[in-house]
């Protein structure tokens, strides 16, 4: 606050606050440092004559040394609808003689206002709206004023109002994959039926086939840690460390990519390519690595099965934080698949099924003995693992469901709630319509394990993280554009 003290350049380091126009308060004024006293005196030199500038939250050590008094503190009995007043003794020390405004004190006015903060409830500090959007890290609700899209829970600011994101389904015909690692059992799925992969992927000449597959969308899909496909044709890419055992391929939109697996002596492997080239990391020892998934560029997991190296943690978890790779747990279990809704309900399934609460690991009972080679689900209370059978989680308790095969399934995937596929041994593929399972196909391949992949959400699509949107941006499940840069139109002020 400013006090006026007309041209004098000393206050009597003794002055009253009037609180509330009720009470007088004795309160003390301390200098920032000795060589503003008058000599052995109470008196106070006031740097910038004329004004006295007092401030209950700076205490006494403003670096500017125009600052005085000891802290104020102010609780909730201090009025915030009225002024309140502090009153000083100035003077002027003139030739031989104290000036002090004719004996009369010098009242300053001013109110009490807590420091802004994102929980006072009130639109300050240039808030978008009350404690939420630009400085606070809440975001605001539909029907709130924002003025960028990062305002928003949704993520969408239209005519300064957080909006909804779109609600429809996304444009484009529906497109799964399952890979083989053989051309000539790779197929894919256009929404009606099931047909060769080579009619829409031409190989490489030095493909032997497709295996594992991710990509943000079906121009832009990687093989293993070797081809990448653009939409005409495919590249090999630039390796340091070729991969013999290649298990697993995941990425960030608009990030890295990263291959897991091992090594001829099947210890764990992690590559991953910048643009530029494969490169290797460094990890933990560990056996071979099975799969990868994560929520964000920092936020990456890698599980193991058993293996063979001696005297090394086996079925391990690894964990990438964005600088190094970690071991976070070790079941000694075989772990194959990988999956979560965020950064705080991750599930890992094997031998047994595991689960990340945030702060801890722990084996899941789900009353069945099994082995299980992979994970998916449309959110919390909607979660299926598949292997020997088709497990399911309802969010309460985990009950197999009838499969409609015999055989083993290696991969689950889909894009809603009643439209889910899973595929295994032999070629098999079965389809959820949210009533049953059904067979789809069953084609003839050597190779056990079929893979599905499907390209990133487009707008609209179903999502749990953003690594699932090919915008790389995922609000209230769903998958939504991203947003333009957008500028304030008034900064505030």
């Amino acid at each position: 606050i400013n006090i006026s003290v007309s041209s004098h350049e000393w206050v009597y380091s003794t002055s009253y606050l009037l609180k509330n126009c009720d009470e007088w308060i004795p309160h003390d004024l301390v200098p920032v440092d000795e060589g503003e006293l008058f000599g052995d005196t109470p008196w106070i030199r006031i740097t910038n004559p004329g004004i006295f500038r007092y401030s209950a939250a700076l205490a006494t050590d403003d670096e500017e040394g125009n600052m005085y008094g000891e802290l104020l503190h102010l609780d909730d009995t201090w009025s915030l609808n009225s002024p309140q007043y502090l009153v000083v003794y100035a003077c002027n020390f003139g030739v031989d003689d104290w000036s002090c405004n004719d004996g009369k004190w010098v009242i300053g006015e001013f109110n009490v206002v807590p420091e802004p903060t994102c929980e006072d409830g009130i639109k300050n500090q240039g808030e978008s709206n009350i404690d939420c959007g630009r400085v606070c890290q809440l975001r605001c609700e539909v029907g709130q004023s924002c003025q960028l899209d990062s305002d928003c829970e949704s993520y969408l600011c239209n005519s300064n109002v957080c909006v909804d994101p779109p609600q429809e389904e996304s444009e484009g015909d529906v497109s799964m994959y399952a890979t083989t690692g053989n051309s000539e059992g790779a197929r894919h799925y256009n929404g009606d039926q099931w047909q060769s992969i080579k009619s829409l992927l031409p190989f490489h000449e030095q493909m032997f086939g497709i295996g594992n597959l991710w990509g943000t969308s079906e121009d832009d899909i990687y093989s293993g840690a070797i081809f990448h496909f653009n939409g005409v044709q495919w590249e090999e890419l630039p390796t340091e460390s070729p991969m013999p055992i290649l298990r697993d391929v995941w990425g960030v939109p608009g990030g890295n990519t990263y291959a897991i697996g091992g090594d001829r002596s099947h210890q764990g492997m992690i590559n991953y390519y910048d643009g530029d080239r494969w490169q290797s990391m460094e990890i933990p020892v560990v056996p071979t690595l099975n799969a990868v998934w994560g929520t964000s560029e920092d936020d990456i997991y890698a599980v193991s099965g058993v293996g063979v190296i001696l005297n090394h943690p086996s079925g391990v978890i690894l964990h990438y934080d964005g600088n190094e790779w970690t071991i976070v747990e070790e079941s000694g279990k075989d772990l194959f698949g990988i999956w979560g809704t965020g950064p705080d309900n991750i599930y890992v399934v094997g031998d047994g099924v595991l689960h990340y609460d945030g702060n801890d690991w722990q084996v899941v009972d789900t009353g069945l003995r099994g082995r299980w080679s992979d994970v998916w689900g449309t959110g919390p209370d909607n979660i299926y693992a598949v292997g020997g059978g088709v497990l399911h989680y309802d969010g309460n308790d985990w009950q197999t469901m009838d499969s409609g095969t015999n055989n083993l399934l290696s991969s689950i995937l889909g894009f809603s709630s009643d439209d889910i596929f899973a595929s295994g041994g032999t070629g098999t593929i079965i389809h959820y319509d949210g009533n049953g399972w059904q067979p789809m196909e069953s084609f003839s391949t050597r190779r056990e394990k079929l893979k599905l992949w499907k390209p990133l959400g487009k707008e609209g699509d179903l999502c749990n993280t953003d690594p699932e949107c090919q915008s790389g941006i995922c609000r209230n499940g769903m998958c939504v554009s991203l947003p333009e840069v957008q500028t304030p139109a008034e900064a505030p002020q």
